[in-house]
């Protein structure tokens, strides 16, 4: 069952110690929603992607967490109302160890393009100036593409 994208966002904030950007939490949750649908098939979350001018955003996480603007989020987080399956625990632990330490800028341009010369799922569905939506299907096959391949992961 798909969960609420803040609940992912929490999670990584609080992981944090609350060291984290809007721009760096909002990648890594799409990260984390892109590994599950290419690895297991299913989505992480059930919230709306769009392609915006830096990369995937989830609006509902915009709207959420827009008054800290570039700077640290100090919201305070609270643990999913229904816990993280394995699978769940697994995709968020990786992608934690693989993105944490970086950037937000950086993870929005991996998220742009990851250096393999195929279109990431922004970079087929953005247009300048529109806030596209990103179709699961497009972040699921682009993601399955990678676990299969054992490509660099954006």
């Amino acid at each position: 069952m798909p969960r609420n994208a803040v609940e992912v966002a929490d999670h990584f904030i609080y992981k944090s110690g609350n060291t984290k950007t809007q721009l760096q939490v909002q990648k890594m949750t799409y990260f984390a929603h892109g590994f599950m649908l290419g690895m297991h098939g299913t989505p992480l979350i059930h919230d709306r992607v769009e392609a915006w001018s830096w990369g995937p955003v989830i609006p509902s996480l915009w709207k959420r967490f827009k008054r800290y603007g570039s700077d640290i989020i100090l919201a305070k987080t609270a643990p999913p109302a229904v816990p993280f399956t394995v699978q769940e625990m697994e995709i968020l632990d990786a992608v934690w160890n693989r993105y944490g330490k970086y950037c937000g800028y950086y993870l929005s341009q991996l998220a742009h393009d990851d250096g393999s010369g195929r279109r990431t799922p922004w970079s087929s569905c953005h247009v300048p100036g529109e806030n596209r939506r990103i179709p699961d299907h497009v972040t699921q096959q682009y993601y399955r593409q990678l676990s299969l391949t054992g490509m660099p992961a954006v």
